[in-house]
């Protein structure tokens, strides 16, 4: 779970200057999180650049298409960087880079455009293959196929999974596709803002992307649980119920090519630690994702990990590992436009 960033932590933030992420994945995995991290950054309000490499620039494009206003996000090649002309532009808030990790002279030139714009906005990175430099946050991914047909997931205690599913459900949204986001612990209405929740209201047509947050917030949180006493363990689980039965009839609508149930697994005990009672049942978990298997439609699940009993249910697993987070490493905490 992340932990909002107070007014005191934020302050001393500013002072630490910009921070720099960095998602380490291939080629292929790569554009996943850069995508997503697009949909908190907009929905933050935040000027956005994109440093693409050729495999993946008519996929940024793609989204600048559909955004309501072309002045949202500024897109160049990565091959193209001269610093002459970045120190030209106007300095963004988030620098979002795109490369091969395979590629020495990629990297090269991924070192050079980050270094240009550090200390002056956020930086985030997808696919520099390299555990070294100074990042304030490293999520290493890997990739592992367990079955033929299924689902697709995105676990482990690094950060990423979520805008990662994000990232890969817009692909769907580029080809004309509609795609609904359930999420299990994020509230509709809280004391802090959730950006992801105000992208759509970036696009030109807000329809193809809806975030349906069914929860009460983050369950046994000190600060971000907005239901206590003794009946707040039910009231939990009931909106963590509700929020399956939102999910089948999404599935089952037809209106959507792709359904993200993101935090889904960590509604499960034996998956996320810190939940010390089931908010839905593993029986009730595994009945939802073997419906979604028989479905036509793309289906991307996050959560810590998969259990035994889950894994003939997912196709894909892309696991990210956590090598350096500022929380453990700065005392940093989460920042809003980056981490929610």
């Amino acid at each position: 779970m992340f932990r909002k960033m107070t007014k005191s932590n934020q302050k001393n933030h500013l002072k630490n200057g910009k921070l720099k992420y960095l998602y380490s994945a291939d080629t292929t995995v790569s554009q996943y999180p850069i995508l997503g991290s697009c949909v908190r950054a907009l929905g933050k309000g935040w000027r956005v650049l994109a440093i693409t490499s050729d495999d993946n620039h008519l996929t940024f494009q793609s989204l600048k298409d559909m955004l309501t206003s072309p002045n949202f996000l500024a897109i160049h090649y990565v091959r193209d960087f001269q610093p002459d002309t970045f120190a030209r532009l106007e300095t963004p808030d988030v620098v979002l880079i795109n490369s091969s990790p395979n590629s020495h002279q990629d990297g090269d030139l991924v070192k050079r455009v980050r270094d240009s714009f550090a200390g002056k906005c956020h930086i985030v990175v997808g696919g520099y293959g390299c555990h070294s430099g100074d990042f304030d946050l490293i999520s290493q991914f890997s990739q592992n196929k367990i079955s033929t047909g299924g689902i697709t997931a995105f676990t482990g205690y690094g950060q990423g999974k979520s805008i990662s599913a994000y990232g890969l459900a817009l692909l769907d949204v580029f080809s004309g596709n509609r795609v609904a986001i359930v999420q299990w612990f994020k509230e509709k209405e809280g004391t802090w803002r959730i950006n992801e929740h105000y992208f759509s209201q970036t696009l030109r047509d807000p329809e193809l992307v809806e975030f349906h947050p069914a929860g009460l917030g983050f369950y046994g949180s000190p600060d971000m649980d907005r239901v206590s006493g003794e009946k707040a363990y039910q009231q939990h689980k009931d909106k963590a119920y509700k929020g399956v039965e939102l999910a089948m009839e999404l599935i089952d609508s037809g209106d959507y090519s792709c359904v993200v149930l993101d935090e889904l697994l960590d509604t499960v005990p034996a998956i996320a630690e810190n939940v010390q009672h089931p908010l839905i049942e593993l029986n009730a978990v595994i009945s939802l994702l073997k419906h979604c298997r028989e479905s036509d439609v793309q289906v991307i699940v996050t959560g810590r990990g998969i259990s035994d009993a889950l894994e003939p249910l997912i196709r894909t697993s892309y696991s990210i590992t956590q090598i350096r987070h500022p929380y453990s490493e700065k005392g940093l905490l989460a920042v809003s436009g980056l981490d929610f």
